[in-house]
């Protein structure tokens, strides 16, 4: 994996364009680290009812507001291929949303090698140990998920090694022969 291409921290975050997801906030943490930052925001997300197309159009109308254009780049409705590609370009990922029941997206992140920031609230934040593969930031504390970036991008080694611990806990732990071993270990519990 190529980390940092053309010396920019790609960052990329997944999730319908919905309240619930605060993608309004990363927009407007990724406006105040760029101050300081070289880094860019890639937004993927499912727009398809009305309440989905109305948020779009208010996080769409804040990033142009705000001068974030070249900053914050807001996708919508892509194919596995495009997704795929989007993560083999990122250096982090971040899910900033709220109450996240699970979220598949963090492992096909870590899959692909790549850092992740997830709040304490996310059903799926068993999957990350803070600074090892990424960090935990406390839900919906703008300034708390801020502070996690800011980790992650201005220490590039740690960058590169977190990605390095996201892949080799895919590969040790996350596989589905250990999730189906687990499955196998209950059955054989249960028969006694």
């Amino acid at each position: 994996k190529i980390y940092l291409k053309n010396g920019l921290v790609h960052i990329f975050t997944v999730g319908k364009y919905e309240q619930r997801k605060n993608l309004l906030m990363m927009a407007e943490v990724i406006g105040e680290l760029s101050a300081n930052y070289n880094v860019r925001l890639t937004i993927a997300g499912e727009c398809s009812t009305g309440f989905h197309r109305e948020y779009y159009k208010k996080l769409k109308d804040y990033v142009e507001k705000a001068g974030l254009n070249d900053k914050v780049t807001l996708l919508q409705n892509l194919s596995r291929i495009e997704m795929n590609r989007l993560y083999a370009e990122t250096d982090l990922f971040v899910i900033p949303s709220t109450l996240e029941p699970a979220s598949i997206s963090q492992l096909e992140a870590m899959a692909f090698s790549i850092p992740v920031i997830c709040s304490n609230t996310n059903g799926s934040a068993c999957y990350v140990k803070s600074g090892h593969n990424g960090f935990l930031f406390e839900d919906n504390n703008k300034d708390d998920l801020k502070e996690a970036v800011e980790k992650v991008i201005k220490d590039r080694k740690l960058l590169v090694q977190m990605g390095q611990n996201s892949y080799q806990d895919i590969k040790n732990n996350y596989q589905f022969a250990n999730y189906f071993e687990g499955i196998m270990e209950c059955v054989r519990y249960l028969e006694g």
